[in-house]
């Protein structure tokens, strides 16, 4: 079973990464992230009830969210090298 009752924030985060929590593109991480999560779980119930072009459509929308994660990774990774060269 999965539950999407509570919203984790930034400030949430804690153990490894937590000295990033501050930073823009780390904050930008929450919204896909979540839809990702929300996306695929609706896909899984999509696909219980045989509803294939839903569940396709909840799967393109999980892709369309995790590419924005990736993008948003990428963004903080290159914003913490950069800063670690300056």
């Amino acid at each position: 079973m999965f539950f999407l009752e509570k919203s984790i924030y930034p400030s949430d985060y804690k153990g490894a990464g937590t000295q990033y929590k501050e930073r823009r593109s780390f904050a930008l991480l929450e919204e896909p992230h979540k839809l990702v999560h929300e996306h695929g779980i609706n896909a899984l119930k999509y696909g219980k009830n045989a509803d294939t072009h839903s569940m396709n459509n909840a799967i393109k929308a999980m892709e369309k969210a995790s590419y924005e994660v990736v993008y948003q990774l990428d963004s903080l990774l290159d914003n913490i090298t950069s800063a670690k060269f300056c």
